[in-house]
């Protein structure tokens, strides 16, 4: 792990992966550096993404509210997990197929953009979609899903369940953190084991640390020098590690340091964006 900074990044990479929060925003805005870092990529014609775990925004939404903090990134530089939640829905051969969704009303269009039908948890479905922990009524929403599930369950049918977003935490802004999905379909999962047993129903996880999100950003690149910049061992570092690619984890988020004995570590430490 040998430290790193901005500029030996922009230099010394052909393509430059950025995760979200932690890295360029969090809820009080841009992430100072955030800002210039993106402009100096820019005006040296850096080919770069953002590769986000979020699935509560369509990419293009995600995109306006990076603009609306400063930062000069373009709709298609946003690849999120639920942009992946198509390609899920094609697999399991769902398209047009009733889903329940856990999440705010924006991530309505992000499930609808997959094909599937979103429906009133009174009414059946074929899958469950975990978008965001926005807009959930806790404990309410999850003891009518758990119930929902066991009931269709004893009836002899089977539901998918899918969770674009792996994240257990994210940063709120410096030193505050909150749960985020990741953690709420384990809560889910561990309530259905103890319903239904083995055979109970477990998430599908679309994004970071899986390869889906590396896959489509690095389409085209072949033989070029890509690092992914994060701030999550376990999604970001991990992620970028078992794909292939140098990993640069930032200390402005969810890891300011990597234990001796972690099992996952970066190739390069990165104390912040300041060039």
């Amino acid at each position: 792990m040998n430290p790193l900074n901005a500029r030996d990044v922009i230099d010394n990479f052909d393509l430059i992966l950025l995760d979200a929060f932690g890295v360029l925003v969090d809820d009080a805005g841009a992430i100072p550096g955030a800002v210039a870092f993106i402009d100096q990529l820019i005006e040296r014609k850096k080919d770069f993404f953002i590769l986000t775990n979020g699935s509560k925004f369509t990419p293009d939404v995600s995109a306006d509210g990076y603009r609306k903090k400063g930062l000069k990134i373009e709709d298609h530089q946003v690849l999120s997990s639920g942009s992946l939640l198509k390609d899920w829905v094609s697999a399991k051969g769902h398209q047009g197929k009733n889903a329940w969704v856990l999440g705010p009303e924006s991530s309505l269009q992000v499930v609808k953009n997959a094909g599937l039908k979103p429906v009133d948890f009174e009414l059946d479905a074929d899958s469950l979609v975990l978008t965001n922990q926005d807009g959930i009524n806790f404990p309410g929403d999850f003891d009518a899903i758990i119930s929902r599930i066991f009931n269709l369950h004893q009836r002899g049918k089977n539901i998918e369940l899918v969770c674009p977003n792996p994240d257990v935490v994210y940063p709120l802004r410096s030193g505050h953190f909150g749960i985020t999905t990741g953690a709420l379909a384990a809560l889910m999962e561990a309530s259905l084991d103890a319903l239904l047993g083995a055979g109970s129903p477990k998430f599908s996880y679309l994004g970071k640390p899986f390869p889906p999100l590396f896959e489509k950003a690095t389409a085209g690149f072949k033989g070029k020098r890509i690092c992914l910049i994060g701030d999550q061992l376990t999604t970001d570092i991990k992620g970028a590690n078992d794909f292939g690619i140098t990993s640069i984890l930032v200390t402005t988020g969810i890891t300011t340091e990597v234990a001796d004995h972690s099992k996952i570590k970066p190739h390069f430490i990165l104390k912040n964006l300041n060039l």
